[in-house]
């Protein structure tokens, strides 16, 4: 993340000069790319005003990065915080993060941005190269015939990487911790269901409060984890989901007349499409884990609760009172900004509706 202009180190550290120097030139850089991105926007909207809604759907994963890396700057030691309490209890529960994953992570966060410039300049010609030029410079310069591909391709790097590459490692770290809480509450249910099968001796009311205490802490985590980054997760579905609609959309268009923009463009409409299905995917499926984690985790909480009552023991009526309060609470469902909840349904529902509102706006534009 420090790559792309965050900082979620100890902010009690000594940060040098040169690192501090160089996140106030990508707070720059973010501030020109935003303006660009607005300005284009505006005389794009007035030259063509019958593909506002192409234009408004396209430019939406720009202003996305933008207020992402708005959002997480101000919880950067939020976000420090959070990993420092995952890896105390991660060490705790003996939960390990593989190698390969973390490499896969850190490739996969480059990748996005490389195979949109990819699927975006191996395929436009000197007349699409031209264009784009036109567009990044605001129509204030043209080049020489025979260098607009040079040019564009070498912006247009930059811009994806803008566009993706934050977005993208935001989207591997929700990921990455919705793994880890899952984990963590498969560890503690698999404690829980030992201890349950063995039937030798009956289960302790200490060990069950102390085993109660064990989940609370978890979701205590998990709440902070919701917190901290429903809000930038809830950013970067509503990209997922207008990328998919864009795409849809464009598909449609293709059919008819104004076919020509699909066929210059197909491969990045395409790329657009199929990453934003994917990244949708990816979060809802690990979120909706976590939820069906710390359901598993309950029922093993009413199966020692009920052990424990059938044990006979003498118990105190306050620790009794508490252990039924522990049990009636929901299980974590983790959401995005508390607009709606992770879960398997989500999937098809949002998929439905981005098919619907993609053929009802098709059939409105003819």
């Amino acid at each position: 993340m420090f790559i792309f202009g965050l900082d979620i180190r100890n902010k009690g550290d000594v940060v040098k000069k040169r690192h501090s120097f160089y996140k106030k030139t990508l707070s720059f850089f973010w501030i020109l790319y935003i303006v660009h991105t607005l300005i284009t926007f505006i005389t794009d909207g007035i030259q063509h005003f019958h593909r506002l809604i192409s234009t408004v759907t396209r430019k939406s994963n720009d202003i996305i990065a933008f207020l992402i890396w708005i959002v997480m700057k101000t919880k950067e030691n939020k976000v420090y915080n959070l990993l420092q309490h995952l890896k105390c209890l991660r060490n705790i529960s003996d939960v390990k993060l593989h190698f390969f994953w973390i490499w896969l992570s850190g490739g996969v966060i480059f990748a996005a941005p490389l195979l949109a410039w990819l699927s975006l300049i191996l395929f436009l010609e000197e007349k699409n190269c031209q264009s784009l030029v036109l567009y990044y410079s605001l129509r204030l310069f043209s080049v020489h015939e025979g260098y607009n591909c040079l040019v564009s391709s070498a912006v247009s790097l930059f811009s994806n990487f803008a566009k993706y590459a934050l977005r993208t490692s935001v989207t591997v770290l929700y990921i990455t911790v919705c793994c880890v809480l899952q984990n963590l509450l498969n560890r503690h249910s698999e404690m829980g269901m030992k201890k349950i099968k063995k039937n030798i001796s009956p289960i302790d009311q200490k060990y069950c409060i102390n085993y109660i205490d064990s989940y609370k802490h978890i979701i205590e985590i998990s709440n902070i984890f919701e917190k901290v980054m429903s809000l930038p997760i809830f950013l970067i579905t509503i990209g997922d989901c207008t990328g998919m609609f864009y795409g849809f959309l464009k598909f449609e268009e293709s059919k008819g007349q104004k076919g020509i923009y699909f066929e210059s463009f197909e491969f990045t409409i395409l790329f657009i499409a199929l990453r934003s299905l994917i990244s949708f995917l990816c979060v809802t499926f690990a979120a909706s884990s976590v939820h069906e984690s710390s359901v598993k985790a309950k029922i093993v909480q009413e199966k020692m609760t009920e052990r424990l009552l059938i044990s006979g023991q003498k118990k105190d009526n306050k620790e009794l009172l508490l252990l039924f309060l522990a049990q009636n609470k929901s299980p974590l469902i983790l959401s995005a900004w508390g607009f709606f909840n992770f879960t398997r349904s989500l999937v098809l529902s949002v998929l439905g509706v981005v098919l619907s509102y993609s053929l009802l706006i098709t059939q409105i534009l003819k």
